[in-house]
């Protein structure tokens, strides 16, 4: 995922200085027409959009879903979730997402959550088959130190 209704990165609005200015000047507009009309959803998942701090992103989405239940609130708090690593709250956001529409980014946030799941679960078993690989090497190390000593004393 990146961010921005394009999904370019930060280093992306950062370097193009056209893009910056574009942004600037929406996020103005933005601002300017939630103070008309601050019961405007819309808006305010635009200006989400529009903002690189993260709270900030949060609270205007948050913002959004509170006012009508907007379902672009719903899936950019759950992928903005995801990348924080809040994925009981991304789950939260998705399951508000899906009880309103069969959106893709429900589809897509799933699949990352489960693959990350996945891959935890991947690791917890190869480090329990490692702690297994090493029990066995020290058991066998010390069945050899106890033959020498068995020999010794016979």
């Amino acid at each position: 995922f990146g961010e921005g209704s394009g999904l370019w990165s930060n280093e992306t609005y950062a370097k193009n200085e056209e893009v910056a200015e574009l942004n600037a000047k929406g996020k103005e507009t933005l601002i300017k027409t939630i103070e008309i009309v601050p019961l405007c959803s819309d808006a305010w998942v635009l200006l989400g959009c529009t903002e690189h701090d993260v709270l900030l992103k949060q609270h205007c989405f948050s913002r959004a879903a509170q006012i009508d239940q907007n379902i672009n609130a719903w899936a950019n708090l759950s992928s903005l979730y995801f990348e924080a690593g809040e994925d009981g709250e991304a789950y939260e956001s998705l399951n508000k997402l899906q009880s309103r529409v069969d959106h893709p980014v429900t589809w897509i946030v799933l699949g990352l959550l489960r693959e990350k799941m996945f891959a935890a679960e991947t690791n917890v078993e190869a480090e329990r088959e490692m702690r297994a690989i090493s029990e066995a090497a020290d058991a066998f190390y010390s069945s050899l130190e106890t033959t020498s000593l068995l020999e010794a004393l016979a």
